[in-house]
């Protein structure tokens, strides 16, 4: 509670600010600012875990990066991470902190952050297509059950698009997918109804609404396949969704858990109280962040090697669809 009070004061007077109608250089201005704010909670986002090795690899249409932790897993296996940043800003740099400790977390996992093409630049359609042909290249070299989608706040929404997609395509689905306070709902209205409108120390309404309107201005409406409450998503990969307890898109996360529920996907929402947006940026000073991290390198051990007697709990609350808080 302490650090997401800290937060609040650190980020939240930047973002109040950002809303439809600010230009889109003073938007920009604003989230670096951000950024290097992040500092002052002593979280370097950008740089790996001490030994990690960072290597830019070419992906057709993009570029990413291929991070591991020192340590090389005895598994083949990797993560595929979107990183977040409202399909406007960030990149790999922004997350090459927690990537390298979901590597390590995973036993040396490696994982490839996209670098996917965002607004102003392109549309979410092409965002998505960059990350569905990301998992195309993966699968020339991974069998589907070798690979994890993942992806926090906007990446959590393209992680999840890209099983859907997959599915039209006729491609097989992921070993699983995590979503780290993914966006699902991006109707300009959505973030409205969420009671914590107030309590969130980061996300504001008025910040996406601003991403809403800069894409309708050039694109048309801001949605996905994702967006449409009657998508079917029977058959997508057992997903495990992790939110803050104060953040503004926890209603969000419980709605589209119940979709998944209902179509007959394993699936587990996991709610930290007390904490914010993606707060598994801040592992480096915050346990909750850590144990949350380690919860998703459960995930990923159990997805990835099934019959692994000691995740069987873990595999049991994903086909009930337990909420955890």
């Amino acid at each position: 509670m302490l650090l997401a009070a800290l937060a609040r004061q650190t980020l939240r007077p930047i973002v109040r600010g950002i809303r439809p109608g600010a230009r889109d250089d003073q938007i920009r201005r604003a989230l670096a600012i951000v950024d290097r704010r992040t500092r002052y909670l002593h979280v370097p986002l950008s740089t790996p875990l001490r030994g990690a090795s960072v290597h830019r690899v070419d992906l057709d249409t993009c570029e990413a990066e291929w991070i591991a932790a020192a340590h090389r897993a005895a598994v083949k296996r990797v993560i595929l991470y979107f990183h977040g940043g409202g399909f406007v800003i960030g990149g790999p740099q922004t997350h090459r902190r927690l990537v390298s400790r979901l590597s390590a977390a995973c036993g040396g996992t490696p994982v490839c952050s996209v670098e996917y093409r965002q607004l102003p630049d392109v549309p979410i359609a092409d965002s998505v297509g960059d990350c569905v042909r990301a998992y195309q290249c993966l699968l020339r070299r991974y069998a589907s059950s070798e690979i994890v989608l993942a992806g926090d706040s906007a990446g959590g929404h393209l992680a999840l698009a890209v099983a859907v997609a997959s599915r039209k395509l006729e491609l097989p689905q992921p070993a699983g997918i995590f979503a780290i306070s993914p966006w699902i709902d991006l109707a300009a209205d959505a973030v409205h109804r969420c009671p914590n409108v107030g309590s969130d120390p980061y996300i504001t309404p008025n910040m996406l609404s601003w991403i809403g309107h800069l894409h309708e201005s050039r694109f048309g409406p801001l949605r996905t396949e994702l967006c449409d409450s009657d998508c079917d998503l029977s058959g997508v990969a057992p997903t495990l969704i992790q939110v803050g307890g104060l953040e503004i898109l926890v209603s969000d996360a419980e709605a589209f858990t119940a979709r998944l529920v209902a179509d007959g996907v394993p699936c587990q929402l996991q709610v930290y109280p007390g904490q914010m947006h993606v707060f598994h940026l801040l592992a480096d000073v915050l346990p909750e962040a850590r144990f949350a991290i380690h919860e998703l390198a459960l995930f990923v051990e159990a997805s990835t090697r099934p019959h692994t007697a000691a995740l069987r709990g873990q595999r049991k609350r994903l086909a009930q669809g337990t909420v955890i808080t």
